[in-house]
């Protein structure tokens, strides 16, 4: 079953309905990528660098939910799985191969790329948990 069929089937279920759980996703992620980034800002390793990369593969899929009048094609490739992870590797091209070779200041990691991975399947997990948690009223 595809988010959109999901959200179809939810109706107006529960406290937030399926758009404003993705608001909540992006602002929730958004907060806390500038506490991580203003919190962390002399710390280094894992936390200061790649959980924010987790937060970029979480708020993305929600972005492109939220688009109001997507092209077709996108809003297809966005409602399953498979799709959000193409679309989060899509976009991990462009800031791990492509930006780098744009900007000099810029490296690749491979590892920002499991993140982004990550995040997005947290995405997947927060939608279709909240989906089964609100059921439709009836």
């Amino acid at each position: 079953m595809t988010d959109a069929h999901l959200a179809r089937k939810q109706g107006g279920a529960g406290a937030i309905g399926p758009a404003g759980l993705h608001l909540a996703i992006i602002v929730a992620g958004i907060s806390l990528y500038l506490l991580i980034r203003i919190a962390l800002a002399p710390a280094g390793g894992w936390l200061r660098f790649h959980a924010t990369d987790v937060l970029a593969g979480l708020i993305l899929p929600s972005l492109f939910a939220l688009w109001p009048d997507p092209p077709r094609s996108l809003a297809a490739l966005n409602a399953g799985l498979s799709g959000k992870l193409l679309l989060v590797l899509a976009a991990a091209f462009v800031w791990e191969v492509v930006h780098p070779l744009a900007s000099k200041a810029s490296t690749g990691d491979w590892r920002d790329v499991v993140a982004y991975v990550v995040g997005c399947l947290l995405q997947h997990a927060l939608v279709r948990g909240w989906a089964a948690l609100c059921p439709p009223r009836r």
